[in-house]
């Protein structure tokens, strides 16, 4: 199959925090599930848009570790695109880009802790878009 190139692009996703913090009060447990919160931040322009995505650990004892990080780019695009692939782009292929950044720097620092480096799970970025 003869892929493509999408109208699409993005400029190098810049690290803009990242926030590491063993939990002092967690306990040794056989199985272990990290709970996330992601937020997004799109501005919007004519034909280009700042997306920042900031995934956060949900504090509680039941985790070995509070994360924060933010990572960004510009996405940029051209006139054939319609109105709901722009929307799409933004919302939806721009967060899961930014994750894909994310993902390798948090396996690096939480497995250079006492714990086993997390894998940040696939994400469906679907059931987070806000409709506009």
């Amino acid at each position: 199959m003869k892929l493509k190139e999408s109208k699409f692009k993005f400029e190098k996703p810049i690290l803009k925090r990242f926030s590491f913090n063993e939990n002092e009060a967690f306990e040794k447990k056989e199985e272990l599930k990290i709970e996330i919160e992601l937020e997004k931040e799109i501005e919007r322009k004519e034909k280009t848009g700042g997306v920042s995505v900031i995934l956060k650990t949900v504090n509680s004892n039941e985790i070995p570790f509070f994360i924060e990080i933010e990572m960004y780019s510009k996405f940029i695009w051209e006139e054939e695109l319609t109105e709901e692939e722009i929307i799409n782009a933004l919302e939806i292929n721009a967060p899961s880009l930014l994750i894909s950044y994310i993902r390798p720097l948090v396996a690096l620092v939480t497995g250079s802790s006492k714990y086993p480096a997390w894998n940040i799970p696939f994400l469906d970025m679907r059931k987070t878009k806000e409709v506009k």
